[in-house]
C-alpha cells in the first residue's frame, strides 16, 4: 500500500514559532494553570498563530491541564504541540498530549542522543532517542533500538555521502532530522515502529550543513569558493572538534548533546 505524501511543512519556521511560544509561556514560569491564566494564554495563542486560532479552542485545550505548573519542560512540550498541530487546533481543542503514536502518520524527528544496547542478545545494537517535531507525539522523546549495521544505512539516507562519510561515531547523528512514518502503537506504548523514513531536499540540505561543520578538519576546502568554505567553518573560529564544544545549540547548529540543552529535558 502506498504511503501518504510527506506533509508540506517548513521545520525552521516551526522552530522559530516554538521558541516564541516557549518564551511567552515562561513569562509565567512557576505558576499553575488557572481559568484566568488559561484565558490569558489562549488570547495570546490566538494572536500568535498564523491565521488566528479560535480563543475558545485554545482555552479548552489549556483547561485540560488546570493546576499544571508551567515549568521549562512542560512549556516546551505545550509550545511544540501547539505549533505542530495548529491546523488541528483551528478545528477544535487538542486531545490530551500523548507520547504514543496514536495513529499512522508522517512525523518529523530529530535525533537527540544514542547509546549502545543489546540486539538479539548480543552487544550489537544502538538505541536512538528522537525528539518529535510534528504529528500527535510532537514535543515528546521517543526511543528505539536498531542493529548497529542499520545505523550506517540511516546515516547515508539522511545526509552523509561519499564526500561526507559516516565514521560510525553515533554522536555525529545528533541534530540530524528526517521524516519517519510511525505506526500507531497497538500494544506496548514504548514500542516504536517505522514503516519508512525519508528526507526531503530542504531537510537534507540542513542535515548536510551540520555534517560539513563537524567534518571541517577532514575535508580539504582550499579549492572551494568562499561561500562553500563558510559552510565548513566554525562560527567561533575554534580549533576544536564539535564533540568537545560547550556552546549551546542556539549558538551553533553543529553542537551535539542536543537533548540536554535545547528542549528542556
Amino acid at each position: 500500500m502506498a504511503l501518504p505524501k510527506l506533509p508540506r511543512v517548513k521545520l525552521d519556521e516551526l522552530d522559530y514559532l516554538h521558541e516564541d511560544l516557549v518564551s511567552m509561556f515562561l513569562r509565567f514560569e512557576g505558576k499553575k494553570l488557572t481559568p484566568e491564566l488559561c484565558l490569558r494564554l489562549a488570547r495570546n495563542l490566538s494572536f500568535a498563530l498564523e491565521g488566528g486560532v479560535n480563543v475558545d479552542h485554545a482555552f479548552q485545550t489549556l483547561m485540560q491541564y488546570e493546576n499544571k505548573e508551567l515549568n521549562k519542560h512542560w512549556s516546551s512540550l505545550l509550545a511544540r504541540q501547539v505549533v505542530a498541530r495548529q491546523y488541528e487546533l483551528a478545528g477544535g481543542p487538542l486531545q490530551l498530549f500523548d507520547k504514543r503514536p496514536v495513529r499512522d502518520e508522517w512525523v518529523a524527528l530529530e535525533i537527540m542522543s544514542s547509546k549502545p544496547c543489546d540486539w538479539r542478545g548480543k552487544p550489537a545494537g544502538i538505541e536512538l532517542t528522537f525528539y518529535c517535531l510534528t504529528g500527535h507525539p510532537a514535543g515528546h522523546l521517543l526511543a528505539k533500538k536498531f542493529p548497529e549495521n542499520w545505523i550506517a544505512y540511516l546515516a547515508y539516507r539522511i545526509g552523509f555521502s561519499r564526500r561526507l562519510r559516516y565514521n560510525y561515531e553515533t554522536w555525529t547523528l545528533e541534530g540530524l532530522r528526517f521524516f519517519g512514518y510511525l505506526l500507531g502503537a497497538k500494544r506496548d506504548p514504548a514500542d516504536l515502529d517505522f514503516e519508512d523514513w525519508v528526507v526531503n531536499p530542504a531537510v537534507k540540505r540542513a542535515n548536510q550543513l551540520i555534517i560539513k561543520k563537524r567534518q571541517r578538519f577532514e575535508v580539504e576546502t582550499g579549492g572551494m569558493s568562499e561561500d562553500k568554505q563558510q559552510e565548513y567553518s566554525c562560527p567561533f573560529d575554534l580549533e576544536i572538534y564539535c564533540s568537545d564544544c560547550r556552546h549551546s545549540t542556539n549558538e551553533c547548529i553543529a553542537v551535539p548533546r542536543r537533548g540536554l540543552v535545547k528542549h528542556g529535558q
